[in-house]
């Protein structure tokens, strides 16, 4: 009997085999996914790490890159190699204003940056400085070397005025500025004056007031206060008159002796210069028709009434009017320590009428108003230069707080020399009358 074929045994043997190859097949797959998986990981963590380690190198920390990497500066920073100390907390804290990175990189050990700094960046942008030269400008000068190119002429070397101001930095500050070069020529460009009506129009050696212009509520200054023949427009004259009786309260009197004077008559005191000398000699002595504060009915010129015996900058009412006129609308609009800025020296006696508010400003900044109303006031050449509206409003005067300045009581003013027996100070118009500093409207020495 023959025996049957083992089946289930042939079976058997065939379906390891099988199952074998689908086990390799499967690994295989496997193997190469994982693969895959690895390499696409590494293609994504590799460029990462780079960037990362890129970044750390700069200087920044693990969080800063976080920071970098969540506002989107990586390529920006790292294209540029971009840092400093204060761009990397500005990152960190969430305060960076990304539009100016570049200055954030500019300014170097405590300086920090504030809103009149940007204010500052984009009206040097709009006078028609280069990014790197501002931030060159920013990385070696302060503030109050800088603002004064508002009012220069345009330098196409900024590198020779920063070396200027660092050779006089051992005298220099905010109060007292001075250059070893001339960094402006008068009327070299000329401009009208964006807004002659209003208090805070700035007429200079390049603002101009057309021949046409003439204040509005011009009103004569009583006796009491000026020599003959004065007017002023009516918002300055009653401030001028507050401000001189305060003067008289504190043993301090002073009167005026130029107020307001029209184009055409300081177009004669010009002309009357240049039939005796070059129009260079007549600009240091004379200001052109036009280009004269005193069109506004907004400035004056005083005297002391009692020492006539001093230099008008060495008496007392000089220093009491420096220290308070602020409050009562006022600035001294030509400092002596900062002439090179307002290209007007010997005029101390000369003050401005701005509004109280104005006034306060101006004096709290330091700067002159040349210079204050470039940076604050001044329209723009182009609107795309404009900063932000929160900076803008931050450094608007009419939004910042400013302190009254102190007002010296009678007691803390020196003792009033020379004083007259027969002229008391209740009368100063006999005193006006007699004192040599009298200059009528005509005089055609007055610059101012």
């Amino acid at each position: 009997m023959s025996k049957k074929p083992n089946v289930k045994a042939n079976y058997s043997s065939r379906t390891p085999k099988r199952r074998r190859k689908r086990r390799r097949l499967k690994k295989g797959v496997k193997i190469l996914f994982l693969a895959l998986v690895v390499l696409i990981a590494a293609l994504i963590a590799i460029p990462r790490i780079r960037t990362n380690s890129k970044l750390r190198s700069l200087g920044y920390t693990k969080n800063q890159v976080a920071q970098i990497k969540k506002l989107d500066l990586t390529k920006t920073i790292l294209d540029n190699g971009y840092y400093s100390e204060h761009l990397a907390k500005e990152i960190e804290d969430g305060t960076i204003r990304t539009e100016y990175i570049p200055l954030y990189t500019a300014i170097t050990g405590e300086k920090t940056l504030t809103e009149k700094d940007y204010l500052l960046y984009n009206r040097l942008l709009d006078a028609g400085y280069e990014q790197d030269q501002i931030e060159n400008l920013f990385s070696q000068l302060e503030f109050y070397e800088i603002t004064p190119l508002l009012v220069f002429d345009y330098q196409w070397d900024e590198k020779a005025y920063i070396d200027d101001c660092i050779k006089n930095r051992a005298t220099n500050s905010p109060d007292s500025f001075t250059l070893t070069g001339s960094y402006r020529t008068a009327y070299k460009v000329k401009k009208e004056t964006d807004n002659p009506t209003s208090v805070s129009a700035l007429v200079n050696q390049t603002y101009y007031l057309t021949d046409s212009f003439v204040p509005s509520e011009l009103t004569e200054i009583s006796s009491q206060y000026a020599i003959s023949d004065q007017r002023l427009s009516k918002p300055a004259l009653d401030a001028l008159v507050d401000m001189c009786e305060a003067g008289i309260t504190n043993g301090t009197q002073f009167f005026v002796t130029t107020s307001y004077r029209s184009y055409d008559t300081q177009e004669t005191a010009y002309k009357t210069f240049l039939n005796t000398m070059s129009e260079a000699q007549a600009d240091a002595i004379c200001n052109r028709a036009g280009f004269s504060e005193h069109q506004t009915g907004l400035a004056i010129n005083v005297a002391a009434t009692y020492e006539t015996d001093k230099d008008f900058i060495d008496t007392d009412v000089y220093s009491w009017l420096k220290a308070t006129c602020a409050n009562y609308g006022w600035i001294a609009r030509y400092p002596e320590e900062k002439k090179i800025l307002t290209g007007m020296g010997d005029e101390p006696d000369h003050f401005r009428y701005l509004g109280r508010d104005l006034a306060l400003a101006v004096t709290e900044s330091k700067l002159t108003y040349d210079e204050y109303y470039c940076l604050y006031l001044k329209s723009w050449e182009d609107e795309a230069n404009k900063p932000a509206e929160d900076i803008l409003n931050a450094t608007d005067y009419h939004n910042r707080s400013a302190s009254p300045v102190t007002t010296s009581s009678p007691q803390e003013t020196p003792e009033v020399t020379e004083t007259p027996e027969t002229a008391p100070a209740e009368e100063p118009v006999q005193t006006q009358e007699e004192t040599p500093t009298e200059k009528p409207e005509e005089t055609p020495a007055e610059n101012g």
